[in-house]
């Protein structure tokens, strides 16, 4: 069983929707955001979002080919032929899905006061939403991967710094280290039932940049790389025989990106993309993530990289919304 799975949970509180509201697994894609993509079996699918959505991300698949992500600021299930809404904690102006493990159990992120600061959340099957909470004295979390045996890691900040973490279903929670360097901040985007965890760390020298890293159980950190002319990349999620994804970063764009083995390997995109972002694997290949329709992110990226995955869409979107793009 992969630990990248599906995800659920959640939307703006104000609008008080907090049921599942089911929608067309199919839409049109929006000029100017990102598209809802599956990759399998050499087809690149549109998966559609919630109604009246104009952005659509899917972030993991389970091994039964559940999809979850969000759209817009509402987090989503793919099931069947519809996408479902999952709600979110209290209080909360979004939030975003961003894996489920085959107990069904559900992990992301709360988010408060328009990213003033967020919490990383579980979703059970039964309907609870639990506050995960964060490392000693953070003051902001988010939680993005998850395996069958209910570990849990993502990040924990105290200021604009964040720090890779694992929580334990025991309750301990952990920072996971970083690559050698003088290290910026560090995010910890998924786990399989090895305990293998992947995500991303800035260094800022000796040579200054994103890199794409894996935690191994024995307590290594390893630079995964990049696509052939991209010196920043990040890894999103992990199958349990070790096939990763994510995206390469080559002259400010994104491409969908897969480590397997020894090989680094360009996914592609969506007809007509213009970048693609690969955010999940299953154990049998199949890739999940999302395709930029007609739109270039704009060429200071940085900021959206150090938010991992989600943040990359989500601060895209918001720049949109507010007339930036």
């Amino acid at each position: 069983m992969s630990l990248c799975k599906a995800s659920g949970l959640a939307i703006f509180a104000a609008v008080g929707l907090l049921g599942g509201t089911a929608g067309s697994a199919y839409a049109e894609c929006t000029s100017g955001y990102s598209c809802a993509t599956e990759w399998s079996a050499g087809k690149i699918i549109n998966m559609g979002g919630l109604p009246n959505s104009v952005f659509n991300s899917a972030t993991a698949i389970n091994d039964v080919g559940q999809a979850v992500g969000y759209s817009d600021d509402a987090a989503v299930e793919w099931s069947g032929d519809s996408a479902i809404n999952l709600g979110a904690l209290p209080g909360a102006f979004a939030s975003w899905a961003l894996r489920i493990n085959d107990a069904g159990q559900i992990v992301g992120s709360t988010e408060f006061e328009l990213g003033k600061y967020s919490s990383a959340t579980e979703w059970s099957p039964g309907g609870s939403v639990i506050n995960l909470g964060g490392l000693p004295g953070s003051t902001s979390s988010q939680a993005a991967g998850i395996n069958d045996a209910g570990q849990v890691v993502g990040e924990s900040s105290a200021g604009a710094f964040p720090q890779a973490t694992e929580w334990s279903p025991g309750g301990s929670v952990i920072s996971l280290g970083d690559l050698p360097g003088q290290i910026v901040d560090s995010e910890a985007l998924g786990i399989n039932d090895v305990g293998q965890v992947v995500g991303w760390t800035f260094v800022y020298k000796p040579n200054g940049g994103v890199y794409a890293t894996e935690w191994s159980p024995d307590g290594s950190v390893i630079n995964l790389g990049a696509l052939p002319g991209s010196n920043d990349s990040v890894a999103t999620s992990i199958n349990d025989v070790g096939q990763a994804v994510g995206y390469s970063y080559i002259g400010g764009v994104p491409y969908a990106t897969e480590w397997s083995g020894d090989s680094i390997i360009a996914l592609g995109g969506l007809p007509g993309s213009t970048g693609s972002v690969a955010t999940g694997i299953n154990d049998v290949g199949q890739v999940v993530g999302y395709s930029y329709i007609s739109y270039v992110p704009e060429s200071s990226t940085w900021a959206m990289m150090l938010f991992g995955f989600a943040g990359l869409g989500l601060v895209g979107y918001r720049r949109a919304r507010a007339g930036r793009v």
